[in-house]
């Protein structure tokens, strides 16, 4: 994966790669690609274990190895998601259990053990960009309880947060447009949030 979009880069002149984690529909790698940069997409549903320890340490080798330019995570916001709390703000996790109430069922268990492994390991990639001073952006819906992780909110206290409004399908295509962020990963009537932590952005 990093040889072939090494290759990429070099045809354009560049050194580097980008490098998006958890890209799903991978719409930041093909912003990217336009821009002239080979990218290294990948995510779960591809086959990689990106909490595996192995992967992991590939990584975080490459990052601190400066092949990478920038770093982009989209990290799974599902169990994080404050959809399922009731009238009373119950539901699997809470601000005073952000990693997960007691007793929950085998289900709601397993669900909010991935959610910590996919975020911890995200925090240990922004670590990594910060040490590296590589631009590192993190991705979730402004609602999401990943903000409170005390693992995230430690990393990103001097980052730049930005917060983007999404009403209509017009509006996605328009701001996905402008700041070349792909289209699909901004569904309508969405607010989201965008955390920049890292050196200054040469892509």
């Amino acid at each position: 994966l990093l040889e072939r979009a090494l290759r990429h880069s070099l045809r354009q002149g560049r050194r580097q790669v980008c490098l998006e984690l958890f890209s799903g529909k991978g719409g930041i790698s093909q912003a990217f690609c336009k821009r002239g940069w080979g990218v290294v997409s990948i995510d779960l549903n591809q086959g990689f274990d990106l909490t595996c320890k192995l992967v992991v340490d590939l990584i975080t080798g490459w990052i601190s190895s400066r092949v990478v330019a920038a770093v982009w995570l989209g990290t799974p916001c599902s169990s994080w998601s404050r959809a399922r709390h009731d009238i009373d703000g119950h539901g699997p996790r809470t601000r005073s259990h952000i990693h997960g109430c007691p007793g929950l069922g085998p289900l709601d268990e397993e669900r909010i053990k991935i959610g910590n492994q996919t975020m911890k390991v995200s925090a240990r990639f922004i670590q990594c960009a910060k040490l590296a001073n590589i631009p590192c952006g993190l991705e979730n819906p402004d609602s999401s309880m990943l903000w409170l992780a005390p693992e995230i909110s430690k990393l990103i206290r001097d980052a730049l947060i930005i917060k983007q409004d999404i009403a209509s399908t017009d509006a996605v295509g328009e701001s996905a447009q402008d700041s070349h962020f792909g289209t699909s990963l901004t569904p309508p009537h969405l607010k989201l949030r965008y955390a920049m932590a890292g050196g200054a952005s040469a892509v």
